[in-house]
């Protein structure tokens, strides 16, 4: 038995759902409340139904009483069977209910987008993920935002404390604010917004706008500044063809519009 491994399952209970915990240990160690130099650690949680709720995969990592110190680890996160959220991370430290997890984080769901923050907590006890200083980046936009949280129940997102964003149409607008939600491939962007485009300029109370697609919405109080005058509305879209107004709509012209050098 020098050569060996000793497989070893333990049932834990953490939070309200229970963990399977499964661990390769040394040939030299024996299975105890502290498991140290583990060569592969893989932890399951499920939810009051009994069905997955994370799995949590390490290359390597310690076990002490209530403490993991794991590496080169990846975290799933289910709905309803299904994986919502994978994240990656050179080193996860676990704590009761928190984990943290640090190290080239990156963070994806499907095929909406990637987050890359500078380390993403774990808080099982409110099921969320929280990080700060982070990155949302899709094909066609990204996002760098101060505060994000992700709700693991229900998939939505938020992003605080101000953010600056680049939303590819063909011709870029460059958006800032303070917050935002999200859903799926949904943005809804909020909070003294200040939008620039390539010969435009807006202010409103709102941006809505789909990755992958090519246009965005400018809602509640819409006042915006180009080339040849100006615009207020209640609604503007911006599209790869053009723009449309409703509601409200006051547009003035100046010379440059009809061609002259200036003047209304």
């Amino acid at each position: 038995m020098s050569r060996a491994r000793i497989l070893v399952v333990a049932a834990v209970v953490v939070g309200a759902g229970a963990i399977a915990l499964l661990v390769s240990l040394s040939p030299s160690e024996k299975p105890s409340s502290a498991l140290t130099e583990a060569s592969r650690l893989v932890l399951r949680g499920y939810d009051a139904k009994g069905r997955p709720a994370w799995t949590m995969d390490a290359r390597a990592g310690a076990i002490v009483n209530d403490v993991s110190t794991l590496s080169d680890v990846e975290l799933s996160f289910y709905q309803e069977g299904e994986v919502t959220l994978r994240a990656r991370g050179t080193n996860l430290r676990y704590s009761g209910s928190e984990a943290v997890l640090t190290g080239n984080v990156e963070a994806t769901s499907g095929d909406d987008y990637r987050l890359v923050p500078d380390e993403l907590v774990w808080r099982e006890s409110t099921h969320d993920l929280a990080a700060t200083h982070v990155s949302l980046v899709s094909d066609t936009a990204t996002v760098d935002a101060q505060g994000f949280r992700y709700n693991l129940e229900d998939g939505r997102w938020s992003i605080s404390q101000g953010f600056t964003a680049s939303l590819d149409r063909p011709s870029r607008l460059r958006v800032t604010g303070t917050s935002g939600v999200g859903e799926g491939g949904r943005l809804t962007l909020s909070g003294d917004l200040s939008i620039t485009g390539e010969n435009e300029t807006y202010s409103c109370g709102e941006v809505g706008y789909v990755l992958g697609s090519e246009e965005a919405t400018l809602s509640h109080g819409v006042a915006g500044t180009f080339s040849s005058g100006t615009l207020s509305a209640d609604e503007v879209t911006l599209t790869s063809a053009g723009s449309t107004a409703a509601g409200g709509v006051h547009l003035v012209l100046d010379g440059r519009f009809f061609g002259g050098d200036g003047g209304a």
